[in-house]
């Protein structure tokens, strides 16, 4: 294993987010992405996550999926419904490598060790956008 693709994939992992008072909210990886606001609005709308999950699903590709679930992250359990179709989307677009699909592996492993001892909404979320940050790096 190349000791700086590890190094990559735990920096990647373990520097994701923003800290926030009430909420967190995955980093843009992209300015369109962080321009974008969120097509839904949460006050009030008991199937705001599936909305967001639908849009997510529907976005015709990985780019543009993650967008939607980055402009719509709540920092909350909630996430994880739209961050996995999100995710789904992304792993069925990357044409992984068996040596990607490792470190693809180690970099979720990473994921999972950070937020092992995590408690709460706001965990969750994070968990996923570092499962979703980890499989973006390979979607061209």
């Amino acid at each position: 294993m190349n000791k700086s693709i590890l190094v990559l994939a735990l920096v990647a992992a373990l520097g994701v987010f923003e800290s926030g008072a009430y909420a967190q909210k995955a980093k843009s990886t992209t300015p369109a992405a962080s321009a974008m606001k969120c097509p839904f609005d949460i006050n009030g709308n008991p199937n705001y996550a599936d909305q967001v999950a639908a849009a997510v699903k529907a976005a015709p590709n990985c780019k543009a999926g993650t967008a939607i679930a980055d402009a719509c992250a709540i920092g909350s359990n909630i996430d994880s419904q739209y961050v996995g179709e999100a995710y789904s989307k992304c792993e069925a677009e990357a044409k992984l490598t068996p040596a990607q699909k490792t470190q693809l592996g180690q970099a979720k492993k990473a994921c999972d060790y950070k937020y092992a001892h995590a408690q709460g909404s706001i965990a969750v979320s994070q968990h996923g956008y570092c499962y979703l940050d980890a499989i973006k790096k390979y979607v061209k």
